[in-house]
């Protein structure tokens, strides 16, 4: 990876891959073509997932849009449902533990529908 990218954890909230992706100016948490696949709009949380290496302290740290009408009641199910990891890791490269376990999650913006 070079120095003058910037990359970061996502969880695609249409396929459930949890990726490391690669961030440009002006890019958008989801793309709008992709909105229309989720009529009641998407949450936007930063989520803080356990590291699968056992002495590590680092987490995890992803940007999930997860559709809005999931409730956090809800949240750990969905994302044990239909989340699966396929890049995503900690600050020293290590994925998350399986199944996940979620240490802290914050939603910070809706994603309007327009």
């Amino acid at each position: 990876m070079s120095e003058n990218n910037i990359y970061i954890n996502y969880a695609c909230p249409v396929c459930g891959e949890l990726t490391r992706s690669r961030v440009e100016p002006g890019d958008k948490v989801i793309q709008e073509a992709g909105l229309a696949k989720f009529p009641g709009g998407i949450s936007v949380y930063i989520m803080f997932l356990e590291c699968s290496k056992p002495d590590c302290e680092s987490p995890v740290i992803l940007l999930a849009p997860i559709k809005s009408d999931v409730r956090d009641i809800d949240l750990m199910a969905h994302i044990r449902e239909h989340w699966s990891t396929h890049g995503a890791v900690c600050a020293k490269g290590y994925p998350p533990t399986y199944p996940y376990k979620v240490r802290i999650w914050k939603q910070l913006e809706p994603v309007p529908l327009s």
